[in-house]
């Protein structure tokens, strides 16, 4: 969500997946819709049955910055999870990971995708002329230490703040206000 957008929808941003809400002040609040956490379940499932882990395994993963980086080298624009067509923010039917040989590289790969969908989605609601200085995430990503630092580097310029507001969704017009220059994510 970007309350300080104040640039009209567009066909592409439609197109996308973007809309506006109305703030208590009538002002637009433009905002991109991402689904992660059904698709991050989704996976993780697909990998935890694979790699014969725990359902929460992933929340012991430590972000390892080189293996990131060597993931993104070798796959460069390629998916593993997500289909190969422009803009699809669908799992493929059939993922092969055994592309793979821990559960560790498999999920800094999915975590990778993740976050370029979600720079997407963030880049669609930002303005030309973006002054935005602080990203805010909140809900269960803001727990995912990966997530957060493949932000961060996506990011370099702003800075990312995390909490856990329960109900956060229900406050989001009215905190979107109260701080210059920010930019929320409810992830």
């Amino acid at each position: 969500m970007n309350p300080f957008n104040t640039e009209k929808l567009t066909a592409e941003q439609l197109d996308k997946d973007c809309l506006c809400y109305m703030s208590i002040s009538r002002q637009p609040v433009k905002s991109s819709r991402l689904f992660l956490g059904h698709l991050h379940e989704t996976a993780v499932n697909q990998l935890t049955d694979h790699f014969k882990k725990q359902a929460d395994y992933y929340k012991k993963v430590k972000p390892d910055k080189q293996l990131s980086s060597l993931l993104k080298a070798k796959y460069k624009e390629n998916k593993v999870f997500f289909k190969p067509v422009p803009d699809s923010r669908d799992l493929k039917e059939h993922i092969d990971l055994y592309e793979f040989s821990t559960f560790e590289e498999s999920y800094h790969q999915l975590m990778n995708e993740l976050c370029d969908l979600t720079v997407e989605a963030i880049n669609l609601v930002l303005p030309a002329n973006d002054e935005t200085a602080n990203i805010y995430i909140t809900g269960g990503f803001s727990r995912n230490d990966l997530f957060l630092k493949l932000i961060t580097e996506a990011y370099p310029t702003k800075l990312v703040y995390t909490s856990e507001i329960a109900n956060a969704q229900l406050l989001e017009q009215p905190l979107s206000f109260q701080v210059q220059n920010l930019l929320l994510i409810w992830a």
